[in-house]
């Protein structure tokens, strides 16, 4: 699980509030109605702004670690706005009296998303000035090294690429003129280039660590990262072929807070509910197609493992000779 961006999540409280705003102006020609308790008022925007603060959480649009591209944004923005209409739709079906309309709801989601998306690229733009740039020093020179360094490349992020230290025996595979130094100097390097995070990209590293000179850096701030942990910070992909069994034993990723489980399994129920509601009528058609089609029982039965390793039945319809 990635870390959050509270201040991401704030700017977008505000933008939530700000897409009500115009889209009142821009459907009503008045904005001062949203502050009518009897027309708007709190108990209308709270949910807006809530759903839609936890669409963007469940899309990953508050990463803390990374931007993703114009094309998976815009992607993840608009899955973002379907999933906030589909629940919005659900609450106001289940109450209708805090129902804000069908046409302000669209026009409101889609100038929300609109809003994320052009102040992630903003803060993307505003990443890659000289300023604000994260200078990256590699330790290692073989083929991990080069596929970290050609990966900065074709990134979006707002990386510069200091140099690669040379490791004892180990095989060159980028760029010589690249090479800055030798292991034992990692200190010097450091504060030469000045650099703000160092990467492992050792293909081999018993024997070859340099344990205090990391443990040095580290207590002098600087950013120290394990190869695929870099990897995943830029692509927010996994270097699956250098992920290491203490990759796995060290990540955060399969920590489920109880507030994540009781959120995710609330959306799962209600999204269950819902889609039984829209197909119930057909359901006795479906029924009735399977076994004019071929013999045997309407429903397929078959154990499953769980949460856990707990064992549950599931049941479908069979729809697969």
């Amino acid at each position: 699980m990635r870390r959050i961006s509270w201040p991401l999540v704030g700017a977008d409280l505000i933008l939530a509030l700000l897409a009500l705003l115009i889209g009142a102006q821009l459907r009503f020609g008045v904005v001062e109605a949203l502050q009518s308790p009897e027309f708007f008022g709190a108990v209308k925007i709270v949910p807006f702004v809530l759903v839609g603060l936890v669409s963007g959480f469940f899309c990953e649009l508050y990463s803390a670690e990374y931007f993703q591209r114009g094309a998976e944004l815009a992607a993840r923005v608009a899955v973002e706005m379907m999933t906030a209409l589909l629940l919005l739709s659900m609450f106001y079906f289940l109450l209708p009296g805090v129902n804000i309309g069908r046409g302000f709801l669209s026009l409101s989601l889609f100038l929300f998303g609109l809003q994320q998306f052009l102040l992630r690229r903003g803060l993307l733009s505003l990443g890659r000035l000289s300023g604000f740039t994260q200078r990256i020093l590699i330790l290692g020179v073989g083929s991990l090294a080069d596929t970290l360094s050609r990966t900065m490349e074709a990134s979006n992020g707002n990386y510069e690429l200091a140099g690669f230290v040379q490791s004892n025996g180990a095989d060159l595979k980028v760029p010589a003129a690249q090479v800055v130094g030798e292991i034992d100097e990692i200190g010097q390097l450091i504060a030469r280039y000045q650099v703000t995070d160092l990467v492992l990209a050792l293909n081999e590293r018993r024997g070859v660590l340099p344990v205090r000179q990391l443990l040095t850096c580290k207590l002098e701030g600087v950013n120290i990262l394990d190869a695929p942990c870099f990897y995943e910070k830029m692509t927010g992909k996994l270097l699956v072929e250098n992920i290491q069994p203490s990759w796995f034993i060290f990540s955060s990723g399969f920590r489920n807070t109880p507030l994540r489980m009781f959120v995710k399994r609330s959306l799962d129920v209600a999204g269950a509910v819902f889609g039984l509601l829209l197909t119930l009528p057909l359901l006795p058609l479906v029924a009735l197609a399977i076994k004019l089609d071929s013999k045997g029982p309407v429903l397929f039965k078959q154990r499953r493992v769980g949460e856990r390793g707990r064992e549950f039945f599931i049941y479908k319809f069979r729809t697969m000779c």
